[in-house]
């Protein structure tokens, strides 16, 4: 395939990495007028939706045979640990008790490339470079550590303070990026045919989940709040649907067949750091340089990491039964 063919599938896979960076700051910006259980039911259920919809559009009358092809055993098997990444995350935002502890939780949140690498050994069997591995776990966890003092300059009794004010959403973020790491190995070693329609099940599966939490704690008014946002509040919300949520995914599965992979897998380990400044512009939040040396950190890592396995011995594409 020539430049000029794999060209735009490599811009989409770049565009998805920019809408992917917003996602923490315009989300946190809804969680404070909607609410997290509310903001993430909407989210998570327009975005299945018109997901479904891309998925009815590529197959037709299909559609309906190959929902019903997708094994039940993948959904909590595989579908658990997606679903608990995404209510683990929005609640993770939704429970930090300052603009500046958002920042720290999406940190914590870019910490699953390390995980991905880790589970990979464990689930797909890859060998690893132990060196190499260690030491990129190692910078990736002192980046945590950095981070956990905020936006203030480093030191024991900051990162002591920040912890007992946001111990909660900090776990949550942490536990988050492990759930990633444990379901990006596992859609890999349980892929199937068609396997692209799993993704807006999982969200709409997600929805429910919300839903159903809305409805024990008896707050389906606080639903309402969709019909009170401002103009710039609808543009937030819409983009969020529309871009970070639905498209990136359609961009990102084209860059990964069509396109430059090597150039936009390397270019995504600049998530955290552009995360972290689009972040910080949109709240408005003053930032120390300990936050960005986090987030070189933490790359660093990831990139580490990524060089401490040995894809070679991977069991991805061999046929596994879920």
């Amino acid at each position: 395939m020539g430049f000029q063919e794999r060209s735009p599938s490599t811009l989409m896979g770049l565009s998805a990495i920019l809408f992917w960076s917003t996602t923490i700051a315009f989300s946190r910006d809804l969680i404070e007028i909607m609410g997290v259980l509310n903001t993430a039911f909407f989210l998570f259920g327009i975005s299945g939706s018109l997901l479904l919809i891309v998925e009815f559009i590529k197959y037709k009358k299909k559609i309906i045979p190959i929902i019903k092809t997708i094994p039940l055993k993948y959904f909590y098997k595989v579908g658990i640990f997606f679903a608990g990444y995404m209510v683990l995350f929005y609640f993770a935002l939704g429970r930090a008790t300052s603009k500046e502890a958002v920042l720290v939780v999406g940190l914590l949140n870019y910490l699953w490339p390390a995980f991905c690498f880790i589970f990979s050994i464990i689930i797909l069997k890859n060998k690893p470079r132990k060196l190499l591995l260690t030491i990129g776990i190692l910078i990736s966890f002192g980046g945590t550590i950095v981070a956990l003092t905020g936006t203030n300059t480093f030191s024991f009794e900051l990162m002591k303070k920040s912890i007992g004010q946001n111990v909660f959403p900090y776990l949550l973020a942490f536990f988050a990026a492990i759930s990633w790491g444990a379901y990006s190995n596992l859609t890999r070693k349980y892929q199937f045919k068609n396997d692209t329609i799993v993704l807006p099940v999982l969200f709409l599966i997600s929805s429910l989940f919300i839903l159903t939490v809305i409805l024990l704690e008896g707050n389906l008014k606080g639903l309402n709040y969709i019909f009170t946002l401002s103009p710039s509040q609808y543009f937030k919300f819409i983009y969020l649907i529309l871009f970070p949520s639905t498209l990136s995914y359609f961009f990102w599965d084209r860059a990964m067949k069509k396109g430059d992979k090597k150039l936009v897998t390397s270019f995504s380990y600049l998530i955290p750091l552009l995360s972290t400044l689009t972040t910080g512009f949109i709240l408005d939040i003053r930032m120390g340089a300990n936050i960005g040396i986090a987030a070189l950190l933490i790359i660093t890592g990831a990139i580490f990491c990524n060089m401490g396995i040995d894809e070679k011995t991977s069991t991805i594409g061999k046929s596994v039964k879920v």
